[in-house]
C-alpha cells in the first residue's frame, strides 16, 4: 500500500545491476535497445490492472492464445496489449537519482536543465473506473540533468482540490469532461455541471514558477524542485481558465496565452502577453462567433491564430445527467471549418477564412511572408472522434478497452494552409505528410517565424491508423522524412526539443540557429516489461535512434505534453522548500507522506 492507502500498481523484482550496454540498429530505420537478460527478471508479475479492474497473473508466451496474439502483433506492427498497459493506473511516486551505470549509450555532455512532463495517470479511484483517460488526474514527471552529469528523477500527482476530496472518499465525486460520470446514474449527475480540474494536460515553467495546465480551469502551481502542489493560481485577476498550450515568443521573450469563456453562439477569448518578470504587457478580449473547441493556437508577429472545426454543442443531455459534456458535441462534416486570425497589435476586427471540413487539436507553427500571406502547419483529422464514450460509461469501463483503433480512429496527418490575409481566402491546403502523426513541434527559436523542419510523434505503418510509437523529422523544403520506431511493444510520447548549448549561428540560415542543432527527448513505455525509459536522439540524425537511454523502474502512462528548461533545480533547494511548505504553510494538510523529504 502507498501513502494514500491505495494498492501499489507496480510490483516486480528488479534485475541485478547490469553492465553498461550499447545500442544497435534493429533495421534500416529503427533502433532497438538492449535490455537486461530476461533470466534476471522474474518471469511472473502480479499487476493490478485498471482495465479489467481485477488482479491478473501474466506469464509471457505461455499459451496458444498469447502466441496467436504475438502473430497479430507481427502483422499489425504494434502490440495492443502493450499499448493498453499505458492506460493502467499508477499510484507510485518516486524521488531518485538515476544510476549512470544503468544508461545505454552516452549522455551528451552539453545537456543541462530539466524536462517537465504532464499527463493523466490515475484511471481508477477506489473501485470506480475513470471512463475516459483524459479525465484522469494529472501527474508531473521531472528529470534534471546537472553540471556534474547527475540525473535526478521525480514524479508526483497534482494535488488539486478534486484529487484530495476523491482520495479521501475513495470514489469518484466529480463528473469528467470527456466521459466519466458520477456512479449512480443520471440522478447522481443531473444539474451537476461542476467538473474537476484535473490539471493533466501540459506544464509551464516561467520565471522559476511551475504550473500544471488544464484548459478548463485555472493553472495549479507546483514547486519545480520537489513538485509539491501549492494551489490554484490566477495569472490575472479576471482569469477563470488558461490554455494548455501557451507560447514563448523567442524574439520578444514574451509568454503568450489565452483564457476562454465558451458560449453556444460565440465564445469570448482573452489573450495575455507577459514579460519574464510577469509584467502584463498586453491584454485583449475578443468575441469569436460560433461554438469553438480551442485546444491550441499559433502566433505570428501580427496575429493570434485559431482553428474552428464545424462542431455543434447541445448541452441538455449533459445538464440532465445522461452523458458527459464531450458527448454533447456533434461534428458536422457537411460544413466547412474556419481559420481565425486575431490582430495582436491593433483594434482591427478578426479575420475568418473558410477551409475544407476538418478538425485540429495541435499546431506545429505559423509564419508570415511578404504579400500578406500566413502559412500554418497543423495536425489535421477529417473527423472529431473522442472514443465512443457512451457504452464504456454505462459498463464502468475505459473507452480504450473498446476502441478499434484501425477502423474508428481518424487518420491525423501533417497539413499545411497558406492564407491570403488581405483577400480572406485560402491559397493552399494540402497534406504534407500522409502518415498517422501527432504532437508536432519546431525548434523553440522558430515559434512564430519561418520554419522548414517539423518534429512529430509517428506510428509504425505507412498505410494504417495505429497509436503513436516513434519520432519523425520532416524537412518541408526537401520532403525528406526520417523516423525512429522502437519495438512493437514500446510507445514513445511527444518529442521535446533540447537546443544544443554550444549551438552556433549559421550564415547560410540568415544568422538563425540551425533547426536541428540539438536533441530530442521522449519518454517510452515498454508495455512488455511494464517499465519506461527516456530516449535521447540527435536531432540531426533521427533515423539512427537513441544515442542514450535512461531506464525507470516504473511504467509511466502515455501522457500528453511537456517542456524543456535550461534551469537546473537542486535537491538542496527542494529540501529547503519542502521543509518550509510542510511546517509553515497553511496548506500543509494537502501534502501526503508517500513522497519522502529529500
Amino acid at each position: 500500500m502507498d501513502g494514500d492507502g491505495y494498492p501499489t500498481m507496480f510490483v516486480a523484482s528488479l534485475a541485478p545491476e547490469p553492465k553498461k550496454l550499447g545500442i544497435h540498429q534493429k533495421r534500416k530505420w529503427t533502433t532497438s535497445i538492449r535490455k537486461p537478460s530476461s533470466k534476471s527478471i522474474s518471469r511472473k508479475r502480479i499487476v493490478l490492472s485498471t482495465l479489467p479492474n481485477s488482479v491478473q497473473e501474466r506469464t509471457p508466451f505461455s499459451s496458444e492464445k498469447e502466441q496467436a496474439a504475438q502473430r497479430t502483433v507481427e502483422k499489425k506492427g504494434w502490440d495492443r496489449q502493450a499499448w493498453l498497459r499505458g492506460w493502467e493506473n499508477l499510484d507510485k511516486e518516486l524521488n531518485m537519482e538515476i544510476d549512470l551505470n544503468q544508461l545505454t549509450g552516452k549522455l551528451p555532455d552539453d545537456i543541462r536543465g530539466t524536462l517537465f512532463r504532464n499527463g493523466p495517470a490515475k484511471f481508477r479511484i477506489g473501485s470506480d473506473i475513470v471512463c475516459h483517460p483524459w479525465d484522469g488526474d494529472g501527474m508531473i514527471c521531472a528529470i534534471t540533468f546537472d553540471e556534474n552529469q547527475k540525473i535526478w528523477f521525480r514524479n508526483r500527482f497534482v494535488r488539486t482540490k478534486g484529487y484530495m476530496k476523491e482520495a479521501a472518499a475513495h470514489k469518484i465525486l466529480f463528473r469528467g469532461t470527456f466521459g466519466t460520470q458520477i456512479p449512480g446514474g443520471w440522478l447522481k449527475n443531473i444539474f451537476n455541471v461542476k467538473m474537476k480540474n484535473v490539471a493533466n494536460t501540459n506544464v509551464l515553467l516561467w520565471n522559476r514558477r511551475l504550473f500544471a495546465l488544464w484548459e478548463g480551469g485555472l493553472p495549479y502551481e507546483l514547486d519545480p524542485g520537489n513538485l509539491i502542489t501549492l494551489g490554484e493560481s490566477r495569472l490575472d485577476s479576471s482569469m477563470e481558465s488558461f490554455t494548455a498550450h501557451p507560447k514563448i515568443e523567442s524574439d520578444t521573450g514574451r509568454l503568450i496565452g489565452f483564457s476562454t469563456q465558451l458560449g453556444l453562439q460565440s465564445s469570448q477569448l482573452t489573450f495575455y502577453e507577459w514579460n519574464d518578470d510577469w509584467k502584463l504587457l498586453n491584454k485583449k478580449k475578443v468575441n469569436v462567433p460560433g461554438f469553438g473547441f480551442y485546444h491550441d493556437f499559433a502566433i505570428t508577429p501580427n496575429y493570434y491564430i485559431l482553428f474552428q472545426g464545424p462542431v455543434d454543442f447541445t448541452p441538455w443531455k449533459f445538464l440532465l445527467g445522461f452523458c458527459s459534456a464531450a458527448e454533447c458535441m456533434t461534428y458536422r462534416k457537411d460544413r466547412p471549418a474556419q481559420i481565425i486570425l486575431i490582430p495582436r497589435n491593433s483594434y482591427a476586427p478578426l479575420k475568418q477564412i473558410y477551409v475544407k471540413s476538418g478538425f485540429v487539436f495541435h499546431f506545429a507553427n505559423a509564419f508570415e511572408s511578404t504579400g500578406e500571406t500566413v502559412t500554418i502547419d497543423v495536425v489535421r483529422v477529417p473527423d472529431l472522434f473522442l472514443g465512443g464514450i457512451g457504452e464504456a460509461s454505462k459498463n464502468n469501463k475505459s473507452v480504450v478497452e473498446q476502441v478499434d483503433y484501425e477502423s474508428q480512429v481518424p487518420k491525423s496527418c501533417l497539413y499545411r494552409y497558406r492564407i491570403d490575409v488581405s483577400n480572406l481566402r485560402c491559397l493552399e491546403e494540402h497534406t504534407v505528410l500522409d502518415r498517422q502523426v501527432e504532437f508536432p513541434i519546431v525548434h523553440p527559436s522558430r515559434i512564430g517565424k519561418r520554419h522548414h523542419i517539423v518534429y512529430l510523434g509517428i506510428n509504425d505503418g505507412i498505410d494504417q491508423v495505429s497509436p503513436i510509437q516513434g519520432v519523425a523529422k520532416m524537412n518541408l523544403n526537401s520532403g525528406a522524412v526520417e523516423t525512429w520506431i522502437p519495438k512493437p511493444f514500446e510507445f514513445a510520447v511527444e518529442p521535446i526539443f533540447i537546443p544544443r548549448s554550444t549551438a552556433t549561428n549559421s550564415q547560410e540560415n540568415g544568422g538563425e540557429y540551425e533547426q536541428d542543432d540539438g536533441y530530442l527527448i521522449t519518454l517510452v513505455l515498454d508495455g512488455k516489461q511494464n517499465s519506461s525509459y527516456y530516449a535521447i536522439l540527435d536531432a540531426r540524425r533521427v533515423q539512427d535512434g537513441p544515442i542514450c537511454t535512461i531506464p525507470l523502474p516504473i511504467a509511466i502512462p502515455h501522457g500528453l505534453h511537456g517542456m524543456w528548461s535550461n534551469q537546473v533545480f537542486s535537491k538542496l533547494e527542494a529540501k529547503n522548500s519542502s521543509t518550509y511548505e510542510i511546517f509553515y504553510s497553511k496548506k500543509w494538510n494537502v501534502f501526503q507522506s508517500d513522497f519522502p523529504l529529500l
